[in-house]
């Protein structure tokens, strides 16, 4: 009789490009019997499609002879539903109040791996972890790290964006079987990757638009296509905001209180392409009376993948360009934004006197010394005048 194997299958629906590295670092933590093996990552970034890989390899399915579960903690599914449907798939039966108690003694003697998709909050995971048996494990698929506080044998993977090669792989795979990519579409799709692949969001959603086009009874070109994609990405910030770009970026949005909303946005006043210290985002945030947790909310901000990076050891993040475009399309944002540059440059006057943006001090911090030497005369200009519109 075969394991129990309630698993969703694999299709071209989401973003699907094999991950052998990911997979096999998976795969060995498992089989070194980890009560918890966590993948963590922003929005987007392939969480959901790796776990399932990882529970489809003949390897792992041989292994867990107990069976294999998967359990969604979606908006529709709450930690409770996802418990009775656990203790449905292990007894055949349904029972209206399930507690943890109740399927400690339904587990196999026999080693089972039970997968969490989509865990939010500390407490989920400690409903299931209550509710598990001495040959359980758990893969667990999360945007959140501070869920883990009382975890003690744990292994996090933190996975990573696709890279160019992988991001080309992911947009070719809905022309396979439907057309034939010759070298000049292959340029194109190149071309694409480039505007798309280190922010997973837009990537997804292109893999999408992709994917609808070629779903037709009569689909267009592979050129045509892609060519329509590239032109959207660079004009996106010009689409009705009924558009998926603008509806995604809202529902993150909808994450944050209107006063880390402000915060976020007061962080373009910087460009995308550089490493902007903590220690400079400490002042920025802190310049009004309420003192904000700048680790905290990079944290939050990245979790969302409203942040291209953000590198705790070395205490720097970097702004999306396409979201940056985003926000400084409207007028509302300009003013803040002048306004935020002109008290990050007045800061530096008064707490040092300076009369010249090449008077700034050498005992500064050297991460926050080189930053500033590189952007502070930029914006001293750009301070002269809180109302030009020039300014981003």
């Amino acid at each position: 009789m075969q394991p129990p194997f309630y698993v969703p299958k694999l299709d071209g629906s989401s973003i699907f490009v094999k991950r052998t590295e990911n997979i096999n670092e998976v795969v060995s933590e498992l089989f070194q019997h980890k009560s918890v093996t966590a993948l963590w990552s922003p929005h987007c970034y392939g969480k959901t499609t790796l776990a399932k890989m990882v529970c489809y390899e003949p390897r792992i399915k041989q292994y867990f002879t107990g069976g294999i579960f998967w359990i969604e903690i979606r908006d529709n599914l709450d930690a409770k539903k996802a418990l009775r449907k656990l203790y449905k798939n292990l007894t055949g039966y349904f029972v209206e109040d399930v507690e943890p108690y109740d399927l400690v003694q339904q587990w196999s003697q026999k080693p089972t791996l039970v997968v969490l998709d989509n865990v939010e909050t500390k407490d989920e995971l400690t409903l299931f972890l209550d509710s598990s048996g001495e040959s359980c494990q758990f893969l667990i698929t999360t945007q959140r790290l501070d869920i883990f506080s009382d975890c003690n044998d744990l292994k996090l993977i933190d996975l990573k964006p696709f890279d160019k090669r992988e991001s080309v792989a992911v947009l070719i795979k809905p022309f396979e079987g439907k057309a034939e990519i010759d070298k000049n579409d292959q340029k194109k799709v190149e071309e694409l990757a480039d505007l798309l692949y280190d922010w997973p969001i837009l990537l997804n959603l292109a893999l999408k638009d992709i994917q609808v086009q070629m779903n037709m009874p009569h689909p267009p070109a592979p050129k045509i296509v892609i060519d329509n994609l590239i032109k959207k990405i660079k004009d996106w910030t010009n689409f009705d905001h009924e558009n998926e770009i603008f509806m995604t970026i809202e529902e993150s949005l909808k994450y944050l209180t209107r006063e880390q909303k402000e915060y976020f946005q007061e962080l373009f006043i910087f460009s995308a392409d550089i490493d902007i210290p903590c220690s400079i985002i400490e002042k920025i945030w802190n310049l009004s009376e309420i003192k904000v947790d700048v680790h905290t909310l990079c944290c939050k901000l990245y979790y969302l993948s409203l942040l291209k990076k953000y590198d705790i050891g070395q205490q720097v993040i970097q702004l999306h360009e396409h979201l940056r475009r985003y926000f400084i399309s409207n007028n509302e944002v300009k003013k803040l934004l002048a306004e935020t540059n002109k008290k990050f440059v007045e800061y530096y006057v008064k707490q040092y006197n300076l009369n010249s943006p090449n008077d700034l001090p050498d005992n500064l911090p050297l991460p926050e010394k080189n930053f500033l030497l590189r952007v502070y005369k930029h914006h001293w200009k750009l301070a002269q005048n809180i109302n030009s519109k020039a300014v981003y």
